[in-house]
């Protein structure tokens, strides 16, 4: 009885009622748009700065990341490996050996950044096998063979089979240096990647950089990229030695990143204020005028004593009504409009040529779930609530006899 009222009240001026949902259901589509949207890019973000280079967990000395130095090994990697290689929430394993450098050609010099990889392992781990444009990633398995960013080898003017020159310090205080074949070019997202980056095998960076056996990274990719957590402090746990290695996520290492989704996040919610509060003054304004024109009948429902808290409800209930329907349509229509970038994606391919201190790839494809429409939803319904209290109460405070005299 309840709801068959306030069903029939709302529906009292179709017109104005109408447009009403039809201003809150272009809000919701707006809002369902542009949430996909910003899960699309967000998951492609963080997809391609962990899957490029980083993993989604590392593994250092402790101190490593202040100060990245050669010295700082982690001298017995098999003992940490062997402790963590059963975790269920760890779906890859890579060790590294990386340290700065200068390398050389007849042409030119260039600084670079060293990485020795096992390119089984890294796959697990990275996308670097799949972005090798010239060459093979696997070239890398062979002594003193290397992989080099498309930026770098152009700046150096070398290309497949070419041999340049590296010179680092090692980790003894020695200097390193030797010659290198060519074996691959590979092109990343990320502009800043291909034009320092060069990898080789674990052997011949042990050699080059005389580690002996000891690596300053291992790198891990996880099930949940996108929340880590559960996966550190899984490994934080097995390793147990936390005074001499550190275990850090995605969120920790890549702050810039983490720093964006909070923004990110903040402008969602902004963006939520400004709609539904515009939709609040309507909802407002179709309820007063509603009350306006039965506040007769308000008036005899009082005088034979319906409470006035009975109808301010019956007020609140008409709002979340007309905010259910247009939350609902606007979510409908929201989906529709995202599903074609969802299923064939956007193409962001000049912001991905333009920026160079965030990786992602040049197709963005939407995503959303069913808790980006639960929340739209209980956002609407809580506007709406709000957009009821005035009206509510104005009706609640009449007189029954000044209201049933009122014309």
């Amino acid at each position: 009885m309840f709801f068959a009222i306030a069903w029939k009240n709302v529906w009292r001026n179709k017109r104005r009622s109408s447009i009403t949902i039809a201003a809150i259901s272009m809000g919701m589509a707006g809002i369902v748009f542009f949430i996909a949207m910003l899960n699309g890019f967000l998951i492609n973000m963080i997809d391609n700065s962990v899957r490029l280079e980083t993993g989604a967990v590392q593994i250092h000395i402790k101190g490593y990341r202040e100060d990245p130095s050669i010295e700082k090994l982690i001298r017995d990697p098999d003992a940490i490996l062997l402790k963590i290689k059963d975790i269920d929430e760890v779906n890859g394993i890579s060790s590294r050996i990386q340290s700065f450098g200068l390398v050389s050609t007849k042409n030119d010099s260039a600084g670079a950044m060293i990485v020795g990889i096992n390119p089984e392992d890294e796959k697990k781990v990275t996308n670097l096998h799949s972005n090798v444009i010239k060459g093979s990633y696997n070239s890398v398995s062979k002594p003193n063979t290397i992989l080099i960013g498309k930026t770098l080898a152009q700046n150096l003017e070398v290309g497949l089979g070419d041999e340049i020159v590296l010179l680092t310090q090692g980790a003894d205080g020695s200097m390193g240096n030797d010659l290198y074949t060519i074996g691959g070019i590979f092109e990343t997202a990320s502009p800043d990647i291909d034009r320092i980056f060069i990898y080789m095998g674990l052997p011949s960076a042990e050699e080059l950089l005389s580690t002996y056996g000891g690596i300053n990274e291992i790198a891990l990719s996880v099930k949940d990229v996108e929340n880590p957590e559960k996966a550190t402090e899984l490994v934080a746990e097995a390793i147990g030695d936390q005074k001499k290695c550190e275990v850090l996520s995605w969120k920790e290492f890549l702050p810039e990143i983490s720093q964006m989704i909070v923004f990110f996040d903040g402008a969602m919610y902004i963006f939520y204020f400004i709609i539904f509060g515009i939709a609040a003054f309507g909802i407002s304004n179709t309820l007063i005028m509603s009350i306006f024109e039965r506040i007769h009948e308000i008036g005899v429902l009082m005088a034979i004593g319906t409470k006035p808290l009975r109808v301010f409800l019956q007020t609140a209930l008409e709002s979340v009504i007309i905010g259910l329907i247009g939350g609902l349509l606007g979510s409908v229509l929201g989906y529709i409009i995202s599903l074609y970038f969802i299923i064939y994606g956007f193409d962001a391919s000049y912001w991905a040529k333009a920026t160079s201190f965030i990786a992602f790839s040049p197709i963005i494809y939407f995503k959303l779930g069913p808790l980006d429409f639960v929340m739209g939803i209980c956002f609407v319904v809580i506007v709406t609530l709000i957009a009821s209290i005035y009206p509510g109460l104005k009706a609640a405070r009449y007189h029954p006899a000044d209201a049933i005299r009122y014309v």
